[in-house]
């Protein structure tokens, strides 16, 4: 190295450094018309099996080899423990979503059995564990519908990030449309009134609050904002979110009418 100021390199096969390891092929340098080639040449027959590009390398550019060596393997293990730490972390946080829509499998199972069931005071139990479970997993899916939802407007956020967001928040809410549907079934089976509405009216309050409410001075709600963000235009996240707060608004309305005195009278009136 201190005397040439340049190096040749072959790039071969591991097969063909085997062959030549064992003997079978031999490395010949030749050099024509200025140019240095390499040959492999077969040690039993005297032939030329093949010719080898050779990559002129600057020794000067290249400084301390072993150093240079060192510090790529270091850097070759930074980066697979990386690679392992950001798998880990994608399976810690599939699991936390996977724990909160499995809340939703788990509350149709009692609903489910509590249908099969005679015993009326067992089948409320089974009902009052369904509703427990179901309430716990519609505060879940809101608290993360609320944090994806902020975190997906973030303008710093990369874009592989916010496509795994939209797809999070497209399931998140899928999934609590279903629990809470089944929180409805289980208070109607129940023939707790009051507690139906007072659930519903929580699901409209927060769709209202979190996505549809103005944000700021701004006219534009969070829904709005998602909707012409995010890349899929199949589903109008804003129009979605505002026909479900419409008709839960209509549903309300009309069974706080027929649980009125008025309402009672008359629907005894018309019948």
């Amino acid at each position: 190295m201190e005397k040439n100021d340049f190096e040749y390199v072959a790039d071969i096969s591991e097969e063909l450094k085997r062959k030549i390891e064992n003997g079978e092929m031999e490395f010949v340098i030749e050099k024509t018309t200025g140019n240095i080639k390499g040959k492999l040449r077969d040690t039993t027959s005297g032939r030329f099996a093949k010719e080898i590009d050779l990559e002129k390398r600057d020794l000067k550019d290249l400084g301390n080899l072993p150093e240079l060596a060192a510090m790529q393997n270091q850097l070759n293990n930074i980066s697979e423990q990386l690679e392992n730490l950001n798998y880990n972390i994608k399976r810690v946080e599939q699991g936390q979503y996977n724990d909160r829509y499995a809340g939703f499998f788990s509350t149709r199972q009692l609903l489910l059995e509590s249908l099969s069931i005679d015993n009326k005071d067992l089948q409320r139990q089974v009902l009052s564990s369904a509703i427990q479970s179901s309430n716990e997993t519609i505060g879940k899916l809101m608290l993360t519908l609320r944090q994806d939802s902020t975190e997906f407007l973030d303008f710093k956020i990369k874009q592989n990030v916010a496509d795994d967001l939209e797809v999070r928040i497209n399931e998140s809410l899928s999934y609590l449309n279903s629990i809470v549907q089944l929180n409805y079934i289980a208070y109607t089976i129940l023939e707790e009134p009051k507690a139906l509405l007072s659930a519903m009216s929580n699901y409209k309050s927060f769709l209202d609050q979190t996505f549809l409410k103005p944000i700021g001075n701004n006219t534009k709600s969070l829904a709005w904002k998602i909707d012409n963000t995010k890349k899929d235009d199949a589903v109008r996240f804003e129009e979605l979110t505002s026909d479900i707060s419409k008709n839960i608004e209509e549903l309300v309305s009309h069974q706080f009418w027929l649980t009125s005195e008025e309402g009672h009278y008359e629907d005894k009136e018309e019948n």
